[in-house]
């Protein structure tokens, strides 16, 4: 009997410690959400079409607080009382009990994604990302790249000042911090389309610097996820107002110089996310 008593305990332990991860997230989310918060629709700039898109809008609205569901919005949100102007989702059937606790025992475990991390910052900018050791900056200055720390944003990779013929590897070498760069500045460096490809896996990335590189219109349009562009002294092939009509979503671009001038004028009356 003791022996029996000890087992259930022991199944208890390992249901208990059940792992929940996005992938059993997912199926909830592109039924009741993903309508409002998708690719389509983007309802208060919020998306949960994907992780990487998660990612951002907990960055940007704080919808998660990793461990703490009862001040997540996302969770917070579907269990408000029935008629609640507030209470998600606004169109449809509300979600089932089982679907609202497996959000909460998902969020209170930190939100785990598919690739076994957790969504590591809180709401407000109250997490920060971790902190490189002394051993791996010195090995990232020893390659010409500075890092710069921004706390609960990410981290800033500078390879600004990496010699030409070392950009690839250097280029390699920051690949696996990729979730934790917010801002990445590539001036003066030669971008392959290999590279304009990977850059887009960046799920954090809101900052490019890409002075006084040489880029098509048609690859900086597959970065319609940025935030801010600097593009001061590049040379870009491609129709600006195209550009500028396709990266609508970007709150700031910095033009090429050989655009200012009377086209500079035409251009900032038009797309209020011209810099001066």
């Amino acid at each position: 009997m003791r022996f029996h008593l000890l087992f259930l305990s022991f199944i208890f332990v390992l249901q208990g410690a059940e792992k929940i991860t996005y992938s059993k997230i997912a199926p909830i989310l592109r039924s009741s959400c993903v309508k409002c918060h998708g690719p389509k629709k983007k309802k208060g700039k919020i998306r949960l079409d994907s992780p990487a898109e998660i990612r951002k809008s907990v960055m940007r609205k704080g919808i998660i607080v990793p461990g703490d569901p009862n001040d997540s919005p996302l969770y917070s949100t579907t269990v408000l009382p029935d008629g609640d102007e507030d209470k998600m989702p606004s169109e449809g059937k509300a979600l089932s009990k089982a679907k609202t606790t497996l959000l909460f025992k998902w969020i209170k475990q930190g939100a785990i994604m598919n690739d076994g991390k957790p969504l590591i910052r809180k709401a407000g900018g109250t997490a920060k990302a971790p902190k490189l050791d002394a051993k791996v900056k010195k090995s990232f200055n020893d390659e010409n790249i500075v890092i710069t720390y921004y706390g609960h944003y990410g981290y800033g990779f500078i390879l600004r000042y990496v010699e030409p013929h070392n950009f690839s590897k250097a280029y390699k070498k920051i690949a696996p911090y990729k979730d934790e760069i917010w801002h990445l500045d590539l001036s003066r460096q030669r971008l392959t389309g290999e590279i304009i490809k990977d850059l887009q896996t960046y799920p954090m990335l809101n900052r490019l610097d890409l002075r006084s590189c040489s880029i098509s219109v048609n690859d900086l349009l597959k970065l319609n996820k940025l935030k801010w562009l600097n593009l001061y002294d590049a040379r870009v092939s491609g129709d600006m107002n195209k550009l500028l009509k396709g990266l609508s979503n970007v709150e700031k671009i910095y033009l090429p110089s050989n655009h200012i001038g009377g086209q500079m004028n035409g251009l900032r009356n038009n797309y209020s996310n011209v810099a001066n």
